[in-house]
């Protein structure tokens, strides 16, 4: 079966690591191969604390390091961008897992997803559900530049056609209405 890694983005309290918590629940109770994902959480920097503060303040995380990987928002763009900071840091820090999910933290996996994993894997691609708007909010690149890089990493396509637009900012172009809170 695939590797599967999970990118999430947090803010650093108790109801964000509540929400991490949940998720490793849902996926462990899927078997294999859901219990082996890896969690890739980015924490919002909204209050300066130092890292180690960030990730021991949770008890989860600590005992479990090797299913989690976190990544801390840098102060100064957290402080320009916010939030779509956070969002847009999971992007930056894809591994070589077979099955990549972007998500909010707001989900819970209730009964194992084979089927789209099996088509992904054969057909490859990028699978997702309707958004009002782009999931790059405020990054280095552009939003044409983050489609085509996910697509050249996930598929055998080198370019992408953004022909569709978002029903919130119809200037926007994008290959499809993907939602930020949940990509494959």
């Amino acid at each position: 079966m695939p590797s599967i890694a999970l990118h999430i983005p947090i803010s650093p309290n108790i109801k964000f690591y509540s929400k991490i918590k949940w998720i490793r629940k849902s996926l462990d109770t899927l078997g294999y191969p859901y219990n082996k994902a890896i969690l890739h959480v980015t924490i919002s920097n909204e209050n300066k604390i130092s890292q180690t503060k960030l990730i021991e303040s949770f008890e989860e995380f600590t005992k479990n390091r090797h299913r989690y990987r976190f990544y801390i928002t840098d102060i100064d763009k957290f402080a320009q961008f916010s939030y779509g900071e956070t969002a847009g840091l999971r992007f930056k820090n894809i591994d070589d897992s077979d099955i990549t999910i972007f998500c909010d933290a707001d989900i819970l996996f209730i009964k194992p997803f084979d089927e789209l994993i099996d088509q992904t894997l054969t057909y490859g691609g990028i699978y997702g559900v309707i958004a009002h708007n782009t999931p790059f909010h405020n990054l280095e690149k552009s939003n044409e530049e983050w489609w085509n890089f996910l697509f050249e990493k996930f598929t055998s396509n080198d370019k992408i056609d953004l022909k569709y637009s978002h029903s919130l900012h119809p200037q926007i172009k994008c290959p499809a209405y993907y939602n930020n809170g949940f990509i494959i």
